[in-house]
């Protein structure tokens, strides 16, 4: 490997590097780079659970790419999405892709009426 690159920023705490962004040198930009890498992991993972017959996913991920990730779930069957917003960050949100209207983070909207 020739040269040793900058880490990438701390915000972003990735295992491995992305050497093409531009804190390692690299000519693309950090965020968008990243934000591509993340939509393309889950429309992939998406693709699979289709293939598999899942009927639903779930993913932790930015909340800025929750629209693209939307786009991807309907493309792959999973037309219903449910985020709800991480405890520890206003940044990151657990989203479900779904088959179905049955929102997974509704509390006790999935058992019946108590009629007493």
């Amino acid at each position: 490997m020739m040269g040793m690159a900058s880490p990438a920023p701390a915000a972003w705490n990735v295992e491995v590097p992305f050497a093409v962004c531009a804190t390692n040198g690299g000519p693309f930009d950090d965020a968008s780079f990243i934000a591509g890498y993340q939509v393309g992991r889950v429309t992939n993972a998406l693709a699979h659970g289709a293939e598999l017959g899942a009927d639903s996913m779930s993913f932790t991920v930015l909340r800025c790419l929750l629209a693209q990730i939307e786009v991807a779930g309907m493309q792959h069957g999973f037309p219903y999405t449910f985020a709800e917003p991480c405890a520890d960050s206003s940044e990151w949100v657990h989203v479900v892709l779904s088959a179905d209207d049955v929102n997974p983070f509704a509390e006790n909207e999935n058992e019946p009426d108590d009629p007493a």
